[in-house]
């Protein structure tokens, strides 16, 4: 995708961290759907987005920019420029569930001992991906992206309950 088609795919507006002593920048986002990811559109250039992971529709990376943990903790001021019908909106498939010890992966779509198929587990601990056998390949890149935040924050204090107890990402070797 050029930076011209991705100008002209931008859906919502927002800021996000700009990386200079806490300072924050307008950013466009636009959604690819050749590679399926969330874009950061600024004036100068693009980039996939760093919180989300792959998304099938522009509607589920709305979604995501509104619902996902990482995106509600970086990015503020969300608008979009087109407003989507919420009652069209259709959950995604993964549902990432943020849990005392880990993170929990699951199929909404599979039902499985009365809950969620269970895909994946990452611990806030060792930070290693737990993938069970038969998870879907599409889910599985899914997870592994989303997993890939949460692993380049090894050594940060992570907050895990509304109040405020933080976990130490990966400190157990």
């Amino acid at each position: 995708m050029t930076f011209q088609e991705a100008v002209n795919k931008i859906f919502a507006t927002g800021l996000v961290p700009d990386g200079y002593n806490g300072n924050r920048a307008k950013c466009g986002f636009a959604w690819d759907p050749q590679s399926k990811l969330v874009l950061h559109v600024f004036d100068f250039g693009y980039c996939a987005s760093p919180y989300l992971p792959p998304c099938d529709s522009q509607e589920e990376a709305a979604w995501m920019l509104q619902n996902h943990p990482l995106a509600k903790e970086y990015i503020t001021n969300y608008k979009e420029i087109n407003p989507l019908k919420v009652a069209e909106v259709k959950e995604p498939r993964l549902f990432i569930g943020h849990m005392a010890t880990g993170i929990s992966y699951c199929d909404r779509e599979v039902e499985e001992d009365a809950d969620y198929k269970k895909l994946a587990f990452l611990p806030y601990d060792t930070l290693e991906l737990e993938i069970r056998r038969g998870c879907p390949l599409d889910l599985q890149q899914a997870i592994i992206a989303d997993a890939r935040t949460l692993q380049g924050r090894k050594g940060e204090h992570y907050q895990v309950t509304t109040s405020g107890q933080t976990v130490l990402l990966g400190s157990k070797p």
